[in-house]
């Protein structure tokens, strides 16, 4: 949302995508709200390469998340 040209609402710019890569720890990313994200995406897998979303709360909304320096964060475990 914050690079020109792409400045759309969030849901709104990852609707039908497979899965979801953040690399920007903007606030907007931090609150989020994970259960409308997945139901936007055909896969529930964020790849998170500034930790801005709490894994966690991408566990406990269903995700696959993978934080750098954290690994997987699964699920199912």
């Amino acid at each position: 949302p914050y690079v020109q040209g792409y400045q759309k609402e969030i849901l709104e710019s990852v609707k039908d995508c497979d899965a979801i890569s953040n690399i920007f720890a903007h606030q907007v990313y931090q609150s989020i709200n994970l259960e409308k994200l997945k139901t936007q995406l055909h896969l529930p897998i964020i790849i998170d390469g500034r930790r801005a979303i709490d894994p966690e709360q991408a566990k406990m909304a269903g995700f696959v998340y993978f934080g750098m320096g954290l690994g997987l964060v699964n699920p199912e475990n």
